[in-house]
């Protein structure tokens, strides 16, 4: 495919065949609501699916193996499902801004995420900003998730942006080499894959904390979401 340049936000998630329903439907959802928006698929698979490369939101397919490791195999070896799917993001990020040298906002949703509008709170901040993370809560209040944010992380990891800046190729070298090592669910040893590292990235790079309800909209934010039902419905 032959991109326009400089104008396209590039998205990706990264599955497991057996979520493959869901990153179809969240491409689907980006597509619908991002009219700027190439939709990338990194499928932790031998091949690709014949109803994957069928699928027309799908703009691109690129099996994780394909994305420059070295061992692949062996590294995979080590990990169970989830943390497989969850170890390759930052280096296929780093595949995606080395790949679309035109490009210049790169996003990381997960494949059990639904886009309900556009973005363009995030693409405004892409603008000015290299590294866009979002909190799992906006305030106090929940204790139980209060206590659920420090074992898994503060910061949903369902989510990620950055822009090409050197801030951000230094986050992803350093996140690369993190989860190469340590992408374990093993919180008696303080890690949750990839989650409980981003901590640590406000403190070592420049970082964005969006504090904005309409993203990273979950069961664990609805405190304080002041929901309720308009016009009867």
């Amino acid at each position: 495919k032959i991109l326009t340049q400089g104008v396209l936000v590039i998205f990706y998630t990264s599955i497991c065949s057996n979520y493959l329903p869901k990153a179809m439907a969240l491409a689907e959802s980006v597509k619908r609501h991002c009219p700027n928006a190439y939709f990338v698929l990194c499928l932790v698979e031998r091949q690709v699916p014949e109803v994957a490369a069928a699928y027309p939101h799908f703009d691109e397919i690129i099996l994780a193996k394909d994305a420059g490791w070295e061992n692949f195999d062996s590294f995979m070896f080590r990990h169970s499902i989830v943390e497989a799917s969850t170890a390759v993001k930052p280096r296929f990020m780093q595949h995606l801004v080395e790949r679309y040298q035109a490009e210049s906002k790169f996003v990381y949703l997960d494949p059990d995420v639904l886009v309900y509008s556009d973005l363009t709170e995030l693409e405004a901040l892409l603008d000015h900003q290299s590294i866009v993370l979002c909190p799992h809560l906006l305030r106090p209040g929940n204790i139980d998730m209060e206590l659920r944010s420090l074992a898994h992380g503060s910061y949903n990891l369902g989510f990620l942006a950055v822009s090409r800046a050197q801030n951000a190729v230094d986050f992803l070298d350093w996140w690369a080499e993190r989860l190469f090592l340590f992408c374990y669910d093993d919180k008696s040893r303080g890690i949750f894959t990839d989650q409980k590292w981003i901590d640590l990235v406000p403190s070592f790079f420049d970082a964005y904390i969006l504090k904005h309800h309409g993203y990273d909209f979950a069961t664990w934010s609805l405190l304080g979401s002041d929901m309720r039902q308009v016009d009867g419905r």
